[in-house]
C-alpha cells in the first residue's frame, strides 16, 4: 500500500473517524484498503493510517454503484473506476446518437405508433366495403356484413393485446416520460 502524493480533497481522518464517518466497523476500513480505498499517509506504529473523506465517499460511491449494477465482491477501487468510465463512454456515445438525432423520445414513438394504428384503423374500417363487391358481387350486403365480423374480431384481438402491453408498460415505468429510444 502506497501514500498517496495527491492533494486533499476533502478532510484527512484516522481510520477508525472514517470507521465512524461511513457506520462501519474499523476491521471493514482496513478490508476496503486491502481492496483499494486510498490512504492519503500509511499509519505507523501508534499512529493509524490517514484517509482523505474525499476519497472515502468516491470509494463507497462506486461500491454502491458497483452493487446496483451487480455484484462488488472483490471489486477494487480500480476495477470500480474502469466500470465507470465505460458506462460513460456508453453515455456519450448515446448523446452523441441524440445529437445525430438517431435516437428519438418514447413519447414521439408512441405519437408515430399512434398515427400507424389510426391510418391501419381506417384501412381495415374500409376493407368490407372493397371485399364485398369483388368476392360476393351477387350479394353484397351480406357479404359485407360478414367481412364487419372478421375485422371487428381482429381489432378487438389488437385491443386486448394493446392492453396487455400498457399493463406489462405500468409494471415497467410509464412509458411517455421523456425517455429516450434508440
Amino acid at each position: 500500500m502506497a501514500e498517496s502524493t495527491t492533494r486533499v480533497r476533502g478532510k484527512l481522518v484516522s481510520a477508525s473517524e472514517a470507521a465512524v464517518i461511513a457506520a462501519v466497523h474499523r476491521q471493514t476500513i482496513a478490508r476496503w484498503i486491502a481492496q483499494g480505498l486510498r490512504v492519503h499517509t500509511v499509519g505507523r506504529r501508534g499512529v493509524e493510517h490517514q484517509i482523505d473523506t474525499a476519497d472515502l465517499f468516491d470509494f463507497q460511491l462506486a461500491r454502491a454503484r458497483a452493487d446496483a449494477l451487480g455484484s462488488a465482491d472483490g471489486m477494487s477501487l480500480d476495477e470500480a473506476r474502469r466500470v465507470k468510465v465505460q458506462r460513460e463512454a456508453e453515455l456519450l456515445g448515446y448523446e452523441l446518437a441524440k445529437l445525430r438525432e438517431e435516437t428519438i423520445t418514447v413519447e414521439d414513438a408512441g405519437r408515430v405508433m399512434d398515427a400507424l394504428i389510426d391510418r391501419a384503423n381506417k384501412r381495415l374500417e374500409a376493407l368490407p366495403n372493397r371485399l364485398a363487391v369483388l368476392l360476393c358481387p351477387d350479394d353484397t350486403p351480406r357479404a359485407r356484413d360478414l367481412i364487419r365480423a372478421v375485422v371487428s374480431e381482429v381489432r378487438d384481438e389488437l385491443k386486448r393485446d394493446a392492453a396487455t402491453l400498457d399493463d406489462l408498460d405500468d409494471v415497467g415505468g410509464e412509458a411517455g416520460d421523456g425517455e429516450e429510444a434508440p
